[in-house]
């Protein structure tokens, strides 16, 4: 009697272990087919805010700088790259301001506009096209905010400052602490806020100079700059003689733009006012290797500001070189990209 007992008790287990199986498997396969069929025939929609980026980009909000905030914490998904930080608008080109041109006007050729709308950030227009009969050019920087000469921006100064450390550090720590702190202030106000620069400034400011962690500051800071402030200097690079009447020429240009948008489409008038404006002008700017090595250089980096193992750099720049066989249609091999200029993988 016990025994049979038994014997249906282990039955019933069984049989209740299986049933209760085959209803796991049962509902997974219903789940998984009922979310496949959802995600084909009737997908959710992830809200616009997650799409699409939340700030103006078309080119009266990049000439102005309304609606962009000064960081972006994240990119849309919509978007491959990540772009943390807005575009510093030059309200004084009379170039863009006129209407004429976007501030990142640079869009026929797929492969290389970007790099070349990324040297409009910190470049005037005249620096790559106009004419110049001689190199080195003479070169001047304009503060954005007055459209008027300026010393190299704070980001340079501060860079090279970074450089020459080792050296400054023996001869007067406390003075090279002030050095960096008024420096990477000045690099935050043109820069925008950001979290990583305002701590090390913190770390900078309240260690003592040569201690273990002001320099482990430094060295980080050393490290992060470039890539917190790509390009970002409050500040654009001109001809000396264009800097110098900048303002003046940003009035002209914007009232021969106004004669020329006013004119009629096609005509004789139209014609011969966008010949007055662009005479000067070289459609084609010079090859990339004009600045990053070629001899002599149209740019001398050290006369503008750049710090000597900055400017080595930019003389000798491996992207140039690739962006120059792109734009003569000849193949570009990416590896080429790790390699130094003798030929060597970078480590």
């Amino acid at each position: 009697m016990i025994r049979r007992a038994l014997a249906v008790g282990r039955k019933v287990v069984l049989r209740s272990y299986a049933l209760a199986l085959l209803v796991v498997v049962g509902w997974t396969g219903y789940t998984a087919v009922a979310y496949l069929v959802r995600s084909v025939f009737r997908p959710v929609h992830v809200p616009s805010r997650f799409l699409s980026w939340q700030t103006a980009l078309d080119s009266q909000a990049l000439r102005t700088g309304t609606g962009q905030g000064a960081t972006f914490p994240r990119a849309p998904l919509s978007h491959y790259h990540h772009f943390e930080h807005g575009f510093q608008p030059d309200p004084h080109n009379g170039c863009t301001t006129s209407g004429c041109h976007s501030p990142l006007p640079h869009r026929k050729k797929l492969e290389t506009r970007a790099f070349a709308n990324f040297h409009a950030t910190f470049l005037t227009c005249q620096m790559c096209h106009l004419v110049h009969d001689s190199a080195p050019l003479e070169a001047a920087w304009i503060d954005l905010s007055s459209g008027r000469v300026q010393d190299p921006p704070a980001m340079l100064r501060l860079t090279a400052e970074l450089e020459s450390i080792s050296e400054k550090l023996a001869m007067r720590p406390v003075g090279v602490r002030a050095g960096i702190g008024e420096q990477l202030r000045e690099v935050l106000r043109a820069h925008g806020p950001d979290a990583l620069l305002e701590h090390l400034l913190a770390r900078i400011e309240t260690s003592e100079p040569g201690s273990p962690v002001w320099n482990r500051a430094v060295e980080q800071l050393a490290g992060e700059l470039p890539d917190q402030t790509p390009g970002e200097y409050a500040a654009r690079l001109a001809p000396r003689p264009v800097a110098s009447d900048y303002l003046n020429i940003a009035a002209r240009l914007r009232s021969q733009a106004q004669e020329y948008l006013a004119a009629a489409p096609g005509s004789p008038l139209r014609e011969q006012l966008h010949k007055k404006i662009h005479g000067a002008l070289q459609p084609q700017p010079d090859a990339c290797l004009a600045c990053h090595g070629g001899e002599p250089p149209l740019v001398d980096f050290r006369a503008v500001g750049y710090p000597p193992g900055r400017a080595a750099q930019l003389r000798n720049e491996i992207i140039a070189r690739q962006m120059q066989q792109i734009r003569e249609g000849r193949p570009f091999y990416i590896p080429r990209i790790l390699e130094g200029a003798d030929g060597n993988r970078r480590p």
